[in-house]
């Protein structure tokens, strides 16, 4: 990249495409290393309004649009995989320093190719079969009989693009018998034991570190709960670690990069999915490591060293989403701050059933009783605002 900014001492300028909660931890982190931050959103984000440096607002993610964005700027991230990468690449060809590169978005933003491309470099991935249209889900059942799950290709994340299969019945209903608006993924619905994420976080160099393994549990499709106390012996951790670093090399990640592993309860290690960003998985490394994820992903794409990622305690996140009753709520920040072991980070997101609209990182030595507290906080966060 342009050392531009080191040579005259100016302020880097970080661009990031979204303005979510991702977006607005990224912003927190670059406060102490005195980091610009520029922020390209869409109408409904809401997170970084009146926080950055910069704040444009943007109908679509266009070429244009992009363009004019990173001019500006001495890089470019991403705190979602929404730009094709095919724009990305038209970027970089036209001088604009995007990180993670269009090579990375290629295959970490669609999951198509990722089973393809993780598969043909030796990545234990689940058995799967790409479906367009009901008919070839009729055909392919024979192999993947119900119950199954799709997931579409591209654009899925917090349970959206996954569908639980039961019958065919069932999906018929759900999608109709003709040929599906977008491609799925169809797999059969496994027997999880456990599921854990390793980040890494690769510098410009191409040096590959990894944080702790954190162990993830899953509601509805949606990440409630993240914590550094895993049922999960060393050896597949190891394992789980040296496949996270072939796909960060695989893909030409630079900043932090997650890889979401299924472990079966016929013991088999299996990659769910790959996130090239900061991820929900690892928020609680902002006080549980030594170094956030979000510092490391501003240090690797401005090519400053990378800091460590050792964990200082044993620690439970729990995600904040909004209540299923669709009412008018307000976040009570005494019942969230009541225990002082508890963290929290609330995102300035308007509460609507199922949404993230914050989370809470309890630390003690004790993982029990940092989940005890976590949980505790959450249990009443919510107020029912009078009308």
């Amino acid at each position: 990249m342009s050392k531009s900014w080191k040579s005259s001492g100016n302020r880097p300028i970080v661009g990031i495409i979204g303005g979510g909660q991702l977006a607005r931890m990224l912003l927190q982190s670059s406060i102490s290393l005195e980091i610009d931050i520029h922020v390209l959103a869409l109408e409904k984000d809401e997170s970084l309004k009146f926080l950055a440096t910069s704040y444009e607002v943007a109908t679509e993610y266009s070429p244009a649009t992009l363009y004019q964005f990173s001019r500006r700027c001495d890089v470019v991230t991403f705190e979602h995989e929404l730009v094709d990468h095919q724009t990305v690449e038209e970027l970089e060809n036209r001088g604009c320093n995007l990180l993670p590169r269009s090579s990375t978005f290629r295959i970490a933003s669609d999951k198509e190719t990722q089973r393809r491309e993780l598969s043909q470099i030796g990545v234990p991935v689940p058995l799967h079969l790409i479906c367009h249209s009901f008919s070839e889900v009729q055909g392919f059942s024979r192999a993947i009989p119900p119950p199954f799950v799709l997931k579409a290709s591209r654009y899925g994340y917090d349970g959206r693009g996954v569908i639980f299969v039961d019958s065919l019945e069932q999906l018929k209903q759900l999608l109709g018998d003709g040929s599906f608006t977008t491609s799925y993924v169809m797999e059969p619905q496994l027997e999880i034991r456990s599921e854990f994420a390793i980040v890494t976080v690769t510098s410009l160099a191409g040096e590959v570190y990894t944080y702790p393994a954190l162990q993830t549990l899953q509601k509805d499709g949606i990440c409630v709960e993240v914590s550094t106390d895993l049922d999960v012996n060393e050896e597949t951790l190891n394992a789980a670690k040296a496949i996270a670093i072939k796909i960060a090399k695989h893909t030409k990640s630079v900043g932090i990069q997650a890889v979401e592993f299924f472990l079966t309860t016929e013991d088999d290690l299996l990659v769910n999915e790959l996130a090239p960003r900061v991820h929900n998985s690892a928020h609680l490394s902002v006080e549980a490591c030594v170094t956030s994820q979000f510092e490391n992903h501003l240090r690797a794409i401005l090519d400053l060293p990378i800091g460590s990622t050792s964990l200082l305690s044993h620690a439970v996140m729990v995600n904040l989403l909004g209540p299923s009753e669709d009412k008018k709520w307000r976040i009570d920040r005494d019942s969230l701050l009541a225990d002082p072991i508890v963290k929290a980070h609330l995102y300035g997101k308007t509460i609507k059933p199922k949404r993230k609209v914050g989370h809470v990182t309890a630390l003690d030595s004790n993982a029990e009783q940092a989940r005890k507290a976590a949980w505790g906080a959450v249990q009443n966060a919510f107020v029912e605002v009078e009308r």
